[in-house]
């Protein structure tokens, strides 16, 4: 759905066109249901970072123009594990470890390494399980938070080809910190642009649990799910593991600008629906002088003294243009406006309680109406923008 060479959805300006064909939750689906068979070690950081970091050049063949100054910045992570980012040089993923009992203190192939050396709960890393087995009961660990740079350690006997020890010692990198100053460094000045979210497993509870290492014929600690949520089907249940680093990392941006909604539900709608009301607000909505100056002074019905354009674009040509007659009846009225009898058309609503931003001098909601609803069309595919340039007393 993707036109050839495009790499990310891009919906045009309002004079260039869109770069997908057809509705756009439609391209969505297309490009984001990657499957689920990849690297049991997930690097949601590391892959966020990668992706933006090629953005940063305009020339880039992949991510270059995604990335825009005076565009508003949003990061979604939709997962139902924590961040298990290492660095390309890092040795702590070796496979050729399976048990607790290695010398190498790695412990068994599992994502159950990503907790004992991404976390520590209580100042402590989660148990090794060796020599000390983990009940069946299992435990329960508090005050989880991400390990950063002070987890355990490997005692460097896991060598690369070249004869050297993991120059991370087994650190998860980038660290929390690290990776909340590197979106933070893509907007510089302007934090306040920047939304973070993520849809994943609650950090609590944290619990270990022993598990049965079939190749070695031992018991192994393992990370025991945070959540679940029956599937429809009366299949196996979808389950989520603590994410702790992504919950600590969504914390550095403020309650204003970082969310995180348990990926446990029956449907992601809900959390979806406000998350992209939260980008709205951020974005913020097209707020005017509350001081339009009218056609005719003596005459309201005449409308403001306002030129508007609306360009559309059905994604396969250049967006049209064409101007805008304000909407009639005039508005007075934020709490009922009248519905327009001329539509397409636009509307500026005096007072508007969309705009109550603590700015009082811009208090006029501007606003194209494609119907009288005011609402856009269902089965429509164009992408529509506006300008509008007013003058004032």
């Amino acid at each position: 759905m993707l036109h050839p060479g495009a790499r990310f959805l891009d919906t045009g300006n309002g004079m260039t066109p869109k770069n997908f064909d057809g509705d756009i939750s439609e391209a969505f689906k297309c490009i984001a249901l990657l499957g689920e068979n990849g690297c049991g070690y997930e690097a949601q950081f590391k892959s966020v970072m990668t992706a933006l970091y090629y953005a940063h050049d305009p020339k880039n063949e992949d991510n270059g123009g995604f990335l825009r100054d005076d565009a508003v910045l949003a990061v979604v992570m939709v997962t139902n594990e924590d961040d298990c980012s290492v660095a390309d040089d890092s040795l702590l993923l070796t496979p050729g470890v399976n048990s607790p009992k290695d010398a190498s203190g790695l412990g068994a192939s599992r994502n159950y390494r990503c907790n004992e050396f991404g976390h520590v709960c209580g100042g402590q890393p989660p148990p090794h399980g060796y020599p000390d087995l983990i009940p069946a009961s299992g435990i329960e660990l508090k005050e989880c938070v991400s390990a950063e740079d002070t987890g355990p350690k490997n005692d460097d006997l896991i060598l690369d080809l070249n004869g050297h020890p993991d120059p991370f010692h087994g650190h998860l990198s980038p660290t929390v910190k690290e990776f909340a100053d590197f979106i933070k460094s893509l907007k510089p000045g302007r934090e306040s642009d920047i939304l973070v979210a993520a849809i994943a497993g609650p950090p609590t509870p944290y619990r270990v649990m022993p598990y049965d290492n079939l190749n070695t014929n031992e018991q192994n600690p393992d990370i025991a799910h945070s959540c679940s949520q029956a599937s429809d089907d009366g299949g196996d249940p979808e389950t989520a593991d603590p994410a702790v680093r992504i919950d600590q990392w969504v914390k550095e941006f403020g309650d204003q600008n970082g969310f995180f909604f348990p990926i446990c539900a029956k449907t992601l709608q809900n959390a979806m629906t406000q998350i992209a009301q939260k980008i709205h607000q951020t974005i913020g909505t097209s707020c005017l002088s509350s001081e339009l100056a009218w056609r005719n002074p003596a005459d309201h019905s005449k409308g403001h003294n306002c030129v508007a354009e609306r360009h559309a674009s059905d994604g396969a040509s250049m967006a049209a243009m064409a101007g805008l007659k304000e909407c009639e009846p005039i508005v007075t009225n934020a709490d009922t406006p009248e519905p327009p009898r001329n539509s397409p058309c636009f509307q500026l609503i005096p007072n508007a309680a969309d705009c109550d931003d603590g700015n009082e001098s811009n208090k006029t909601f501007f606003r194209v109406c494609e119907n009288a609803d005011c609402k856009p069309a269902s089965n429509s595919s164009e992408s529509v923008d506006a300008t509008i340039t007013c003058a004032v007393p």
